[in-house]
């Protein structure tokens, strides 16, 4: 399937809501279920998370066939750590934690080849094993491959317009927690300093045409309140919940359910 046509893109290129979920644990039937339930992207995380460059490999595989975009989060923004994921065929990539526009520049230049950027040529699954040719891969790849920056700096946030302007930057999300820890206000992602920057960010990226998104934890059986501020800012993807978090609200309410009703029958 066209990379560039999977829903999640296509979503956001139609001013759609695009509904992504977290994988921490690199479990390929993890992303085959979130296939099955409709999720328009997967974020597959490297930087928090045990998963390897084999959990990996096998997550990307399990894509195959979905209507879902695999996005992956890479560790840091280092070339290094960037290429081989990359060498796997990803619909696109993460850079965390981008500080100056300097830092976004290495970031979206790690993903280009020369001219362009500062990527060594060796694709291995991202060109279907060698079935497409060197020049056509490297032709089609620079449209194709998205390229996200994480906004979680208030250094980021000071030089947004800049940023915005980096060419061939596809989209930003926001890191709610760690640009409370930059602000000296840790776990307020709801504090006004926050809120501030959050908006600060979403304006400058509706007007430079730039994909606004966010990465945010969910719980269903809470307030939606955390949810309808996102839409407020003008969100144009996001990603909420993960495979660990769904499996112990899952896990807790059963339990706490199972209880009740023997609890209701008497003891």
């Amino acid at each position: 399937m066209n990379k560039i046509m999977k829903s999640f893109f296509r979503k956001i290129a139609n001013k759609e809501l695009a509904i992504g979920a977290h994988v921490q644990l690199g479990d390929p039937c993890i992303v085959e279920m979130f296939g099955e339930i409709g999720f328009d992207a997967v974020w597959i995380d490297t930087e928090h998370t045990g998963i390897d460059k084999r959990d990996l490999l096998h997550s990307l595989i399990s894509l195959h066939g979905y209507d879902m975009a695999g996005i992956v989060r890479i560790p840091w923004n280092d070339p290094v750590l960037v290429k081989p994921v990359l060498e796997m065929g990803p619909d696109g990539v993460i850079i965390p934690y981008v500080r100056s526009v300097e830092e976004v520049e290495l970031a979206i230049k790690s993903c280009l080849y020369p001219p362009l950027g500062i990527r060594g040529f060796g694709p291995i699954r991202a060109n279907a094993y060698g079935r497409i040719s060197g020049s056509e891969y490297i032709e089609k790849y620079k449209d194709e491959m998205y390229r996200i920056v994480q906004i979680e700096h208030v250094d980021a946030v000071k030089c947004i317009t800049e940023i915005m302007k980096v060419p061939y930057l596809s989209a930003v999300v926001m890191g709610p927690m760690d640009l409370s820890a930059s602000l000296g206000v840790i776990g307020q992602p709801e504090h006004p300093d926050v809120v501030a920057c959050i908006k600060n960010v979403a304006a400058a990226a509706k007007n430079a045409g730039i994909p606004f998104g966010t990465s945010i934890g969910y719980n269903p059986g809470s307030s939606t309140s955390g949810i309808e501020k996102w839409f407020d800012y003008g969100v144009d993807y996001m990603f909420v919940g993960s495979d660990v978090s769904f499996v112990m609200s899952a896990g807790m309410s059963t339990l706490r359910s199972v209880r009740e009703v023997k609890r209701g029958m008497g003891d």
